[in-house]
């Protein structure tokens, strides 16, 4: 999923920019040390592990909540969704040990911070920092 606006953030325009963003949900969730836990397929993992990357691509957990007919309630005009998003930037995490027979984990359970709440106002700042980095790669090739 990637995420973009049209607007002109921290000066630049950039109708095409947009942060890359793997969403998972998931209703068998719990905090444990401030932390949320989630097993992570390896080859997500490792795309999102990337960190020669221009912008930054997050991993987005959304946590519904335990009971299935809460997860998304529909009115006329308007849906809720119940519970919160985390984010995380997996860029520069190590690559996936090798099991006993040589061959790379299946998984990676990642530790979501709760302090990552996923907001308007922080997504907008993702944004922002996104847009920033494009208008310095802009001015150091231009």
């Amino acid at each position: 999923m990637e995420v973009g606006s049209s607007k002109r953030i921290a000066g630049v325009c950039l109708p095409s920019i947009g942060i890359p963003l793997q969403v998972k949900a998931t209703a068998s969730w719990e905090v444990i040390n401030e932390h949320i836990s989630y097993p992570l397929k390896a080859s997500n993992y490792t795309k999102l592990r990337e960190d020669n990357l221009m912008l930054p691509q997050y991993f987005i957990l959304y946590t519904l909540p335990m009971q299935r007919e809460r997860w998304v309630v529909y009115d006329d005009d308007h849906c809720k969704l119940y519970n919160c998003a985390f984010y995380l930037n997996l860029a520069g995490q190590p690559p996936l040990p090798l099991d006993a027979n040589g061959s790379p984990q299946q998984t990676k359970t990642v530790h979501v911070p709760v302090a990552n709440r996923l907001t308007g106002p922080v997504l907008h700042d993702l944004f922002v920092q996104a847009c920033e980095t494009v208008k310095a790669w802009r001015n150091g090739h231009a």
